[in-house]
């Protein structure tokens, strides 16, 4: 689990049927506070969080 914030929210109007009906958002990992990594990921929002929110991501799969 690793701590970033909320930079984006994504629309998709095509989704695997895993994802229907999910919000997904653009988060910026912060590996030190207030030092962004270079790359956003793409996270599922399962907190109703929005921008600049900070979170908790849970990175899962390969």
């Amino acid at each position: 689990m690793e701590i970033g914030k909320v930079i984006g929210t994504i629309v998709s109007t095509i989704k695997h049927p895993a994802y229907h009906g999910k919000k997904l958002l653009l988060v910026q990992p912060m590996h030190q506070p207030e030092q962004p990594e270079p790359e956003a990921i793409v996270a599922i929002d399962h907190a109703q969080a929005g921008i600049g929110d900070t979170v908790l991501v849970m990175r899962e799969g390969s």
